[in-house]
């Protein structure tokens, strides 16, 4: 018994060894090069310098539109409705001392906003949205609608977030969108770009050159 006591506390001293090594390992030291030393930087700065030696200049009226619609969800529906923004529960991003327990009402309304901006042939839209994050996987379903109507392409569009933490978007304490919730993240932000564009855009007095 001595024996086989001996050998598995030298099999726990050696694991804990062989663990502990992993992590002294994985740390890395403080990096303390100045920022404008960094390969990062010189790599930012040439791909800059790039784009300036050939501007996209186009002169003619600028227009703007802008659109915005609701993204608030019902909540305590009977059942999930994603296309129609109804839920049965939707827990609050960003609150990890709730565990997870969901929204009881509302206190403000939640809405997607966009505006487009057009100088001749050339426009494009920029949309937010009253969320956390704005994840890819929303931005590229988004995109896939707004290619079909009004046909933009993704270097057309700008996502971005107010970052609230009073919004619907969690998912397992990640700062991911509800599964469910998704889809209607999605068209609501598609319509706040075609509100936008669509018939939106006016011709204001200034021009662009």
């Amino acid at each position: 018994m001595k024996k086989l006591g001996k050998i598995a506390l030298g099999l726990t001293g050696g694991g804990a060894a062989l663990v502990l090594a992993a992590m002294l390992s994985a740390l890395t030291g403080l990096d303390r090069e100045p920022y404008l030393r960094a390969s990062y930087y010189a790599t930012t700065q040439a791909r800059l310098a790039e784009s300036g030696d050939s501007p996209l200049v186009v002169q003619g009226d600028f227009e703007a539109g802008f659109g915005r619609v609701p993204l608030t969800p019902t909540i305590e529906a009977a059942e999930d409705d994603p296309a129609s923004g109804q839920f049965r529960a939707v827990p609050l991003a960003g609150y990890g001392a709730r565990r997870g327990r969901p929204a009881t009402g509302r206190h403000d309304e939640l809405y997607a906003k966009a505006v487009a901006l057009r100088v001749a042939p050339r426009w494009g839209v920029m949309i937010g949205a009253d969320a956390l994050i704005i994840p890819r996987e929303v931005a590229e379903a988004t995109m896939v609608q707004l290619a079909e109507d009004p046909g933009l392409t993704r270097a057309q569009v700008y996502f971005s977030a107010t970052h609230t933490h009073a919004g619907r978007f969690r998912e397992r304490g990640l700062c991911r969108p509800l599964s469910t919730s998704r889809p209607h993240l999605v068209r609501r932000a598609a319509r706040g770009g075609r509100t936008s564009g669509s018939g939106g855009l006016a011709t204001g007095g200034p021009r662009a050159g």
